[in-house]
């Protein structure tokens, strides 16, 4: 069940404004959200798992990639679910209570990495 208009997607919700107010940046007027492995300066970069995020410290440093996508016009709206430490789980997200919709794909089924 989802818990409000996001469907649980984020693990937290803040705003970050482009660098720049030029309406003649490419993505001006985009929004997007930062999957919990990048780094956002001040916030806590959990990678999924909430024990990990409790026992860190918030990030110095923004992440290149967020950077750059700031610097061509989004607008950042806070950071993502993402599968617990990076590992793809098969059945659900643990930490989040969100399911897949069709079990028996195996498409979306993976060994974890070595």
């Amino acid at each position: 069940m989802a818990r409000d208009s996001d469907y649980g997607a984020f693990m937290e919700k803040f705003i970050l404004q482009p660098s720049s107010s030029s309406q003649e940046l490419p993505l001006s007027g985009l929004t997007f959200a930062v999957k919990d492995i990048f780094d956002v300066d001040g916030y806590i970069t959990g990678f999924g798992n909430p024990d990990w995020a409790r026992t860190h410290s918030a990030a110095t440093s923004t992440a290149v990639a967020v950077l750059a996508v700031l610097k061509a016009g989004a607008t950042c709206v806070g950071k993502a679910v993402m599968d617990e430490m990076a590992y793809r789980e098969v059945n659900t997200l643990s930490h989040t209570k969100i399911t897949k919709d069709n079990e028996d794909d195996v498409s979306t089924t993976a060994d974890p990495i070595p």
